[in-house]
């Protein structure tokens, strides 16, 4: 008798011990999947507050008289602009992968020296100069509809101009000649006809901002 029942409270020992280690470790595998997440956007914030301490600082050293809430917003827009390049792998700069938002940002500082108000001789617009009539052209081809005549608007510069570099890196072979059809356009580059210097600019403007030694000039950086 009383074996059975140093067995049954063996048995129920068990059993208890079962109840308790299966819903950990039911719940285990959810769990660590979530701590993975939160992880993971704690880290990627933490990469986007750098870039954005690193660019406004740029900003400040090209156009020292920007305006603090266009800043912000530019800011804004370039770091979402960077998600939406869909630069490849392959697509080096000095033998390294491009980092889409220091290339978006060259671009920009060699375009318009972030400011939102440029306008060229050509009818070029906004931060990236685009042409009312290739976001027209990109609206009946492309799909994505936006109104050209709102260039000036930070939004829509970006996403147009973003747009533009994603067609022309699908339609080039490297980072350098997507940088010259931006400028001289692609039908001009599969022709022979380019601009060599405006991508000496970008590829300096780039290595200004990876680099970073702008930095040092600035003691106290503002993070918008």
């Amino acid at each position: 008798m009383v074996r059975c029942i140093q067995k049954l409270y063996a048995a129920g020992r068990r059993l208890a011990l079962i109840l308790v280690v299966l819903p950990a470790l039911a719940f285990s595998r959810p769990l660590q999947v979530e701590l993975n997440r939160i992880h993971r956007e704690v880290e990627r914030e933490q990469i986007e507050n750098g870039y954005r301490v690193r660019l406004g600082v740029y900003i400040n050293a090209m156009n020292p008289r920007k305006d603090a809430l266009q800043k912000g917003e530019l800011l804004d827009e370039l770091l979402l602009g960077a998600h939406r390049l869909q630069i490849p792998p392959g697509f080096e700069i000095d033998g390294e992968p491009v980092v889409p938002i220091y290339f978006l940002a060259a671009l920009v500082a060699v375009e318009s020296s972030f400011r939102q108000e440029a306008h060229s001789h050509a009818d070029a617009r906004g931060y990236m100069q685009l042409l009312p009539s290739t976001v027209a052209w990109m609206n009946a081809n492309l799909g994505d509809e936006d109104d050209p005549t709102l260039l000036f608007q930070t939004r829509v510069n970006i996403k147009q101009g973003v747009r533009y570099l994603n067609y022309l890196i699908h339609e080039m072979n490297d980072i350098r000649l997507v940088c010259l059809a931006y400028n001289a356009g692609p039908g001009n580059v599969r022709r022979g006809y380019w601009v060599e210097r405006y991508w000496t600019k970008i590829l300096s403007a780039y290595r200004d901002i990876r680099d970073g030694g702008y930095l040092v000039q600035d003691q106290n950086p503002v993070v918008l």
